[in-house]
């Protein structure tokens, strides 16, 4: 019974990320106005309490209804509303003047919107689910995020996906092993390099 109910909310819960946040996020294009699109979020069916801004490489921005409470999950968003930050005290301001102050507005490293909406339903459902084409962004998104858990779950992906190595070299990801810390990573990859080590040192 104690399983069924957790499956039951869990499912709940992704339909209402899919349907009202993911779903509900809003692309500031060039003929978008910022505070529109801002209004537009705020006033969206999820409530949210903060706004999150991902920008991608090319340079368009997303605009994502979130709360506090969920991504407090992070280590780094946790940090930033518990120490005296800028952050943390704008939210306080929001939360003692609703009525004449705008959400607030957070923001995540320049990475692709798939990247960002990943990270979303893990911390909002936990959700594992980790394409192997966004492995990589993955990885380094929640090393910056100060995610442990969600880094061993990228690199489990790098590892296992037969379609992500045939795609990336084994210096690939020894590089973001280093980059990121992952001991996990460094020793798939001398593994890998000591089973073939002559092909290696041609």
């Amino acid at each position: 019974y104690q399983y069924r109910f957790t499956e039951d909310a869990r499912d709940q819960l992704k339909r209402f990320v899919n349907d009202n946040i993911l779903k509900c996020s809003i692309d500031l294009h060039s003929t978008t106005n910022f505070e529109e699109g801002i209004q537009f979020a705020e006033n969206c069916v999820a409530f949210p309490d903060l706004l999150l801004l991902v920008e991608n490489f090319n340079e368009d921005k997303r605009i994502y209804p979130c709360h506090l409470a969920i991504l407090r999950r992070a280590n780094y968003f946790r940090m930033m509303f518990s120490l005296p930050m800028e952050e943390k005290a704008t939210y306080q301001e929001y939360k003692d003047f609703k009525d004449s102050r705008r959400l607030p507005l957070i923001s995540l490293p320049s990475c692709d919107f798939e990247v960002a909406e990943i990270i979303l339903r893990y911390l909002y459902h936990d959700s594992s689910e980790i394409p192997w084409q966004y492995a990589i962004d993955v990885l380094l998104m929640a090393d910056f995020l100060l995610e442990d858990r969600m880094k061993s779950m990228a690199a489990v992906v790098m590892t296992q996906s037969k379609d992500f190595l045939e795609k990336h070299s084994i210096f690939d990801i020894l590089y973001v092993a280093w980059e990121t810390k992952m001991e996990r990573l460094e020793q798939f990859a001398a593994k890998v390099i000591a089973f073939d080590l002559k092909n290696y040192t041609k």
